[in-house]
């Protein structure tokens, strides 16, 4: 209920929303036509996540992991999906999703794992220890918090030479050995 009511808080105070979804085998991946009718009654942007075999996740791995192929099956025994343009370096590729009822809502998947978006990945991230991470995929981390506190007035110099490090990691591989929770990166 207080999902559903800061939703609604959310829409009411002009937020755009994007609802994430996980999908798993035993868990959530027979309720996928639920959730996207759900998002086009309230007029939502859904998106649809591949697990990734990193944090807690990587032990259940094998027996949840739902390859982005299945959920496109599912979806589509009760919507049209219509794709629209993709800008290099997105996450998500996004669709038009027409429901047999006549509602409409942006669909979006993100695959990860199926089909990783490696080669023109621009995204860093920064988690709230301030470590910089390059990529989900690696295990480097570049800490921040001490290039700023030893930078002077105008020196950027440590903290452009960390965020070219978290940069020069990109693309390196498309196999996941991070073994942070999701939850402790920011995702």
């Amino acid at each position: 209920e207080e999902v559903l009511e800061g939703i609604e808080a959310a829409q009411e105070a002009g937020l755009a929303i994007k609802l994430n979804t996980v999908v798993q085998r035993d868990s959530n991946f027979w309720e996928l036509t639920e959730l996207l009718e759900f998002a086009a009654k309230k007029r939502l942007h859904i998106r649809f996540l591949e697990m990734m075999p990193i944090g807690p996740a990587a032990k259940d791995f094998d027996r949840l992991f739902v390859p982005g192929e299945e959920i496109r099956e599912q979806l589509v025994r009760i919507a049209g999906l219509e794709p629209l343009s993709y800008e290099p370096g997105e996450t998500s590729r996004d669709y038009r999703a027409k429901l047999q009822d006549g509602s409409e809502t942006l669909c979006g998947f993100i695959l990860p794992t199926s089909t990783p978006f490696c080669d023109d990945c621009r995204r860093l991230r920064l988690d709230s220890h301030g470590r910089l991470y390059g990529c989900l995929a690696q295990p480097d981390t570049f800490p921040l918090n001490d290039a700023f506190a030893s930078a002077g007035v105008g020196d950027l110099i440590p903290l452009r030479s960390r965020v070219a490090s978290a940069l020069s990691i990109k693309k390196r591989t498309q196999k996941f050995t991070e073994q942070a929770a999701m939850i402790d990166i920011g995702g």
